[in-house]
């Protein structure tokens, strides 16, 4: 399921919430708010069932299906990453 999640891809979250784009962490995936990048913690993280864990611990009612891909991809990540 995470493999349809493109490295670096821009997606937009439901509810007009703030786009997030796509890097991996170790051996997770994290989704990280288009404008801030990597310099402040990833808005989630992605779990191998395509849940999703907020910032806070919490669980979103949504997942990574709900993700809209904008075909758009994150020039730079912020923290010095191309």
């Amino acid at each position: 399921m995470l493999t349809k999640l493109r490295h670096l891809g821009i997606y937009q979250p439901p509810h007009n919430q703030r786009r997030v784009f796509v890097l991996p962490v170790g051996d997770e995936l994290h989704l990280f708010d288009v404008e801030f990048g990597a310099t402040i913690p990833s808005r989630y993280i992605v779990h191998a069932d395509g849940k999703l864990t907020n910032w806070f611990g919490d669980f979103p009612v949504w997942t990574i299906d709900d993700l809209v891909d904008t075909g758009e991809t994150q020039i730079n990540d912020f923290a010095g990453n191309k």
